[in-house]
């Protein structure tokens, strides 16, 4: 019961997310089993929080921001992607730099084949954007466009206590 609640509430705060209308401003507080709330405006899903911009940006200006929010491009794993189904397509973490075959995540680390399989770029630099599931795209990285922040939250020792 108690996912099914966190699965409703996440999956409004993706829909409001997505919706154009500035007005509308989400705020989930939610604090799972030994992890610290997420800030005004970003969704919990699994001991880490989310953030999904209503600004377009090219993918380094995205990449700024989510560094001054003290968090990261996403850097998307199986369980997110069957979970967050979107509406429109936002920057993460992954791009390729023009040199050699490998499409890389934010952190330099090599993009496993089983989680994307973006065509090798003939020049140039590339990022990924993501919709859902097997659907993302690769554009060129100054195209703006909205993004996901991901901060992982740390355990918090009194939470445990509890």
């Amino acid at each position: 019961m108690c996912l099914l609640l966190m699965a409703i509430a996440t999956a409004v705060a993706v829909l409001t997310a997505n919706s154009s209308s500035k007005e509308s401003s989400l705020t989930i507080q939610q604090k799972g089993l030994g992890c610290h709330s997420c800030p005004k405006n970003w969704v919990w899903f699994r001991c880490s929080c989310y953030y999904f911009s209503k600004e377009r940006l090219t993918w380094r200006e995205s990449q700024r921001a989510c560094s001054s929010l003290n968090s990261s491009l996403i850097k998307i794993n199986r369980e997110e992607m069957n979970f967050f189904s979107l509406k429109s397509f936002f920057w993460i973490g992954v791009y390729h730099n023009g040199i050699g075959k490998h499409w890389l995540w934010e952190n330099d680390s090599v993009l496993s084949s089983d989680m994307f399989y973006p065509p090798t770029p003939e020049k140039g630099q590339l990022c990924l954007s993501y919709k859902s599931r097997e659907i993302y795209l690769s554009e060129n990285c100054e195209f703006k466009q909205t993004y996901i922040c991901k901060n992982h939250l740390v355990y918090s020792i009194n939470s445990l206590e509890r």
